[in-house]
């Protein structure tokens, strides 16, 4: 097998690590991209078993709540000739409360779609022929709740839930559009890794504590939340969801969603003005 190179964001987090993890097994290179380097050094020490390894690892800085860190990130691959065949959109936020970026955007729409998307843009020149893109988004995703006030969030109107699971659905309409705008070109899917017990479905909440011992052990492991993303890398499909050791086309309701277009066009001048 030829050995590739992959950017894997959110790459100290659960899944994330265990996706670096077992590309790097196989010989693959691997940048982890990463808000937290500190964490993220723990991460690649646990996850390299050999210098041979340690050769093919790279760790960089990105935090999806900046549009500048986003740039600068992509800046320095372009500066560095690295080149990808892989680019896996893992990183995420659960916000517990209403908060603003720097962008003035609420965070967890930034974070989990508007950043995926300039990303995506950016990185775009980078990619080898017939490379994947892999965006991780969710089931619980809700098409028909997706409106032309996605970007107007306010203090009042904010659901730690329901934001994110608009901004899970945006990413899935993206996803599907992506795969259709560059057929042929790239291999562009979406992931659901179900729900893995990692800190992104802590809710700081006060029923965290009973949801811990009730719910968190039938949760999955961060091992068989990343078999989906890894399934996705390595599939010679585009336009599919995959789940668990299956998948499918992407459903109709986001493929032809009737906002694809505006949302698309909203969110290119916002990367664009920002």
């Amino acid at each position: 097998m030829n050995s590739k190179t992959f950017v894997v964001t959110g790459a100290s987090g659960a899944i994330g690590a265990e996706v670096c993890k077992v590309l790097l097994q196989d010989g693959h290179s691997v940048i982890m991209a990463c808000r937290n380097l500190e964490k993220g050094e723990r991460i690649l020490d646990s996850i390299v078993d050999n210098k041979d390894q340690a050769d093919l690892i790279m760790l960089m800085e990105l935090d999806m709540s900046s549009f500048d860190s986003v740039r600068n990130f992509a800046e320095k691959l372009k500066q560095g000739n690295l080149y990808i065949d892989g680019l896996v959109n893992n990183a995420g936020t659960l916000q517990r409360h209403f908060s603003l970026t720097k962008d003035a955007l609420e965070t967890t729409i930034q974070v989990n779609y508007i950043s995926v998307f300039l990303l995506n843009k950016l990185l775009m020149p980078l990619l080898n022929e017939n490379a994947a893109i892999v965006n991780v988004v969710s089931i619980a995703k809700n098409a028909s709740k997706l409106n032309k006030s996605f970007f107007e969030t306010n203090d009042k109107d904010f659901s730690q839930t329901g934001n994110y699971l608009l901004s899970k659905t945006a990413l899935t309409i993206h996803t599907a559009s992506m795969a259709e705008h560059t057929k042929g070109k790239y291999r562009v899917n979406a992931v659901d890794p179900g729900i893995v017990d990692s800190n992104i479905i802590t809710m700081n909440r006060w029923f965290d504590p009973l949801a811990n011992l009730v719910f968190r052990p039938f949760t999955k492991t961060p091992k068989s939340g990343a078999k989906p993303v890894l399934n996705a890398i390595f599939s010679t499909q585009s336009g599919q969801l995959f789940v668990g050791k299956k998948h499918k086309a992407i459903s109709d309701k986001y493929k032809q969603h009737s906002l694809t277009e505006w949302l698309w066009n909203e969110t290119e001048e916002i990367v664009k003005f920002a």
